[in-house]
């Protein structure tokens, strides 16, 4: 829903749930935190709960530059990104396609490759894609990292730029992921 293809109204409340379910566990964080063993623990826990409400904060400015600027390119290019990572998603899976060239004598041909097994040369429509199961969407840690960085992305002056954010996560498929 939060490509141009899609429902922005309820791509909007999307978002919004995200953030609302971050905050409840952020929230829900000071009862875990007074379970632990010891001080030292503790003491970590709450160090890591204070990172985690300045994520929340950098989360939310984010939808709010999105939902409340007056600069509709904000909105316009959040979407097209959503939409170039559908098409991603579309065409990683493909059969990589390769050109072939035929030489007979002083003729040449080329023939490009199928995209898969059954011979066929373009890809379905993106809308039809994204709107199957598990297609054209975001994993809750993804969506939250491009949320906290609009900011810095958006406005050359943010103090946000002097941040790195790092997030690796191993997949345990082999596909490591980095952002």
């Amino acid at each position: 829903e939060m490509s141009d293809l899609g429902d922005w109204d309820l791509a909007v409340d999307q978002i919004k749930n995200l953030i609302s379910e971050y905050e409840k566990w952020v929230d829900g964080l000071d009862s875990k935190i007074e379970c632990l063993e010891t001080e030292y623990y503790q003491k970590s826990a709450r160090k890591n709960k204070i990172e985690c409400e300045k994520v929340l904060k950098r989360i939310k400015g984010g939808f709010e530059l999105l939902i409340n600027s007056n600069n509709e390119k904000i909105v316009k290019c959040f979407r097209w990104m959503n939409r170039a990572m559908v098409w991603q998603q579309q065409r990683s899976k493909a059969i990589q396609r390769k050109w072939t060239v035929k030489k007979n004598g002083r003729e040449s041909s080329i023939k490009l490759m199928p995209i898969n097994e059954k011979g066929d040369q373009s890809f379905e429509e993106l809308k039809d894609f994204a709107s199957k199961l598990n297609k054209g969407k975001w994993r809750p840690f993804q969506l939250a990292f491009v949320l906290m960085n609009l900011k810095s992305i958006i406005k050359p002056n943010s103090d946000e730029r002097k941040i790195v954010d790092l997030i690796w996560f191993p997949t345990g498929g082999g596909k490591t992921e980095a952002y």
